[in-house]
């Protein structure tokens, strides 16, 4: 799953007023039974309970990355593409999927999700909205 994921984010760039790539976050030192003790564990409670914490679905996070508009060349296209298999993905194949953006201008993202098979999987990038 790891793997798969791996190879579904290479050279994906989150785009806000800044790009940041997506990366893949192990999850082998934490012990977590639900997204929101995962998300704690990862961000620590002292942040979660501190900042503004917005929550969203994964069709919302990547609406802009995932549209495909007549002016784009092959290379947008297929990257738009990619961003569609990506959150199918994550759809696909975890239950219990939670996206949050943390903060107010510079925002973490995290897409968290739970698999058949028991692991949890977390997606990581940045948003600048000013």
């Amino acid at each position: 799953m790891i793997a798969q994921l791996t190879n579904l984010t290479e050279g994906l760039y989150f785009m806000s007023e800044s790009d940041y790539p997506i990366e893949v976050v192990s999850t082998d030192n934490f012990q977590a039974r639900t997204a929101d003790e995962l998300l704690s564990q990862i961000v620590g409670n002292e942040k979660l309970t501190s900042s503004i914490i917005d929550f969203l679905d994964i069709d919302v996070l990547f609406r802009n990355s995932t549209k495909i508009e007549d002016w784009m060349g092959e290379d947008e296209k297929a990257t738009a593409d990619k961003f569609h298999r990506l959150a199918n993905f994550v759809k696909e194949n975890c239950s219990d999927v939670k996206v949050c953006k943390i903060g107010e201008v510079e925002k973490e993202v995290y897409i968290i999700g739970h698999t058949i098979d028991n692991q949890w999987i977390v997606l990581k990038t940045m948003s600048i909205e000013t």
